[in-house]
């Protein structure tokens, strides 16, 4: 959305959340570096108690490690993303804080490799089952 210039705005995002106020939905942080997406994350969090707040694992070729514990043990519930391989899950694991609001996990296929993805994709699987948070 961000590439095609559409913003998400307050007003957009409080909208949205008015209309759709069930399940959890994921609005997703613009911003390139770690700094600035951590006070998006905040702000955006404070629109809903249903807004996950939508993060790649990788940030410009960066592990988001530090900004998925502070954000999680704060109780921000997020979405991390773009998590391509069994040990991505256990890191993202361990950075989120049991007990607190629950965290999505996407683990992605990349497509078009000639690949099949489905044996990754039950490893990561069974990652995220063996895992106690």
């Amino acid at each position: 959305m961000h590439k095609a210039g559409i913003m998400i705005t307050r007003q957009f995002g409080r909208k949205l959340l008015a209309a759709v106020p069930r399940p959890a939905i994921s609005l997703e942080v613009f911003a390139d570096d770690l700094e600035t997406m951590e006070i998006q994350a905040r702000k955006i969090a404070t629109w809903g108690s249903n807004v996950n707040i939508k993060i790649p694992l990788p940030i410009q070729g960066e592990f988001a490690g530090s900004l998925i514990s502070k954000l999680s043990a704060e109780g921000v519930q997020l979405n991390v993303t773009a998590i391509m391989t069994p040990q991505q899950v256990r890191k993202v694991q361990r950075r989120s804080t049991p007990g607190l609001p629950p965290s999505f996990r996407y683990c992605g296929a990349s497509r078009g490799h000639g690949v099949d993805p489905m044996p990754l994709m039950r490893e990561c699987l069974q990652s995220q089952r063996s895992a106690s948070c």
